[in-house]
């Protein structure tokens, strides 16, 4: 080689050199500094323990789906919203760039991700704008396809799972927090979606507001029939601290006036309503006391749901 060509390849290699320094660190005024947006999970966290290829065992492709739970906080109910669903190599970073803000500029957002070995991905199909097409071609940023993905993804042989949490911050890539990575669709299933809420609600006694007790029983007279086997002419001293009995209940659910279900139990039959939805809310509970089927008391009693939890109920006295 002569030594002008190599003195020509020396400069060349020093061009590109301080040209890529300075895209990188944007110390010339004639590059442009670009900062981008975004949620990012590394290919090696998820690939880790597992390693990258076709055989079976290893990570083939990564799906993940985003959604934000968004609370509004005139009604105090949750939202789910999916956002997006994309499809990745094992050797690529998940990456969603400027995702949109949700309610009230809401910025933190969950992730799904689905991870296949070669025959598990290769075998499966997601829907797309009405149309099945291979898992390595999902891609969409329309709510209600990323939430078909979601659902086809977790009915879709996973060979692991997990979730991640990330919140987006203008002008930089965030790197997600993610679960531990776990077998088949338990590393989801268990975070998501969250713990249903539930309410219960015993109907086995109601106090009263006399300082007696709406009692259940199985086998007690109706009103009349008890009314009428009363032969004291004289009034009862404490006639009106008398408990009251009832065989059944009907318990009616309500957010707000809006009826979420209704119920007739045997009395003593604990009332459960799981899930209770919306969750986050509060509750209220219509009873009627029934016996032999006419209704002879009613109260009003309130739960407020909790996602993952368990509320019971609690009754004002029967006046």
């Amino acid at each position: 080689m002569s030594r002008l060509r190599k003195f020509a390849l020396i400069l060349f290699g020093l061009a590109v050199t301080v040209t890529a320094g300075a895209i990188a660190c944007g110390t010339t005024s004639s590059t442009a500094t670009i900062f981008i947006t975004g949620i990012v999970i590394r290919a090696e966290t998820l690939t880790a323990g597992r390693g990258c290829g076709t055989a079976a065992g290893q990570v083939f492709q990564i799906a993940a789906v985003v959604y934000q739970d968004n609370v509004d906080p005139s009604t105090s109910q949750t939202t789910r919203t999916f956002v997006a669903a994309n499809t990745y190599d094992c050797f690529t970073d998940v990456t969603f760039v400027n995702l949109p803000l949700g309610y009230n500029a809401n910025a933190n957002f969950n992730l799904n991700l689905y991870l296949f070995d070669a025959s598990a991905a290769n075998a499966l199909n997601v829907p797309i704008n009405g149309t099945n097409v291979p898992l390595a071609q999902l891609s969409t940023s329309d709510p209600a396809t990323a939430s078909a993905a979601d659902q086809a993804l977790l009915a879709g042989n996973p060979t692991w799972t997990t979730t991640c949490t990330a919140t987006q911050s203008d002008e930089v890539q965030v790197l997600a927090s993610c679960n531990p990575i776990a077998p088949g669709t338990t590393g989801v299933v268990a975070g998501n979606p969250p713990a249903a809420a539930t309410i219960q609600l015993s109907t086995s006694e109601f106090a009263m507001a006399n300082g007696s007790s709406a009692v259940c029983t199985t086998n007690a007279a109706t009103p009349d029939e008890d009314a009428s086997a009363d032969t004291n002419d004289e009034p009862d001293a404490d006639a009106s601290a008398q408990p009251i009995a009832f065989d059944a209940v009907r318990i009616r659910a309500r957010v707000g006036s809006s009826i979420v279900s209704t119920v007739d139990l045997a009395c003593g039959t604990a009332y459960v309503l799981s899930p209770a939805t919306p969750a986050p809310a509060d509750f209220t509970l219509d009873v009627g006391l029934m016996l032999a089927g006419v209704a002879v008391a009613q109260t009003t009693c309130s739960a407020t749901a909790t996602p993952g939890g368990t509320s019971m109920a609690t009754c004002t006295p029967i006046p």
